[in-house]
């Protein structure tokens, strides 16, 4: 491994201090082959701490992303850590320019509308087992939710309430064709629902990237000024147009 001495005289002939023959005599003990892998490897090493300057423009630009901090065991050489900071940027980078890269696009992201979910205790409700389902959906558990909507619609309870739950778990599990058949009667009669699930019905249609489809869905609520996903139809209409 190189000393100190040995890395200064590397950033030196980076930053143009020296040539790369006074280099080769400075270093005399590594090979034409060895030096020049050495001066690949500084070079990367200064790129990654570079990158670390471009983590706050990034982080503008996409607010909605936040990594979750890396696990790192100690004693991890520094060559390693620098594969894994060059890894990090280049999915960073590939997210930023190229937003197909995502489920569903780029727009599935941008445009995606998490519903909050019905805050009613067990208590307020005769109706124990449906609100429990409820209750993995509000945690997030989509899939139990999933699972236990789906009995119940089996076992012949089959209201709006469970229709359009169960359609959302369905979105969130990146089911998007169960989420349309769930979704589909909301989105055609007034209630409730509807309008958070025709939105719902265009996010399913932009995961399973069928622009078609979302340019079809989308058309009903950009015709409805006072539909609360208006002005993100209209949005949404224009990317696509781009």
């Amino acid at each position: 491994m190189m000393n100190s001495d040995q890395l200064e005289q590397i950033e030196r002939f980076l930053d143009g201090e020296i040539s790369k023959d006074a280099l080769a005599e400075a270093l005399s003990d590594l090979s034409p082959e060895a030096l020049d892998a050495e001066i690949a490897t500084m070079q990367n090493i200064r790129t990654a701490v570079e990158a670390a300057g471009l983590r706050d423009q990034l982080t503008a630009a996409l607010p909605k992303v936040t990594p979750k901090p890396a696990k790192v065991r100690r004693l991890v050489s520094w060559r390693q850590g620098l594969a894994i900071a060059a890894s990090v940027l280049v999915l960073i980078i590939a997210y930023v320019f190229w937003p197909g890269s995502s489920d569903g696009g780029g727009l599935y992201a941008q445009y995606e509308y998490i519903d909050p979910g019905v805050p009613v205790l067990m208590s307020q409700s005769d109706d124990h087992a449906m609100y429990d389902a409820l209750t993995y959906y509000s945690e997030e558990d989509y899939a139990t939710a999933i699972s236990k909507l789906a009995a119940l619609k089996q076992q012949g309870l089959n209201n709006d309430t469970i229709a359009f739950y169960l359609g959302a778990s369905y979105l969130y599990e990146r089911q998007a064709k169960a989420a349309l058949e769930s979704l589909t009667d909301l989105t055609k009669e007034e209630g409730p629902f509807q309008a958070r699930a025709q939105w719902l019905s265009v996010l399913a249609a932009l995961q399973q990237e069928d622009i078609g489809s979302v340019r079809s869905l989308v058309s009903p609520i950009i015709g409805d000024d006072a539909h609360p996903f208006h002005s993100n139809a209209k949005q949404l209409q224009a990317d696509l147009s781009q």
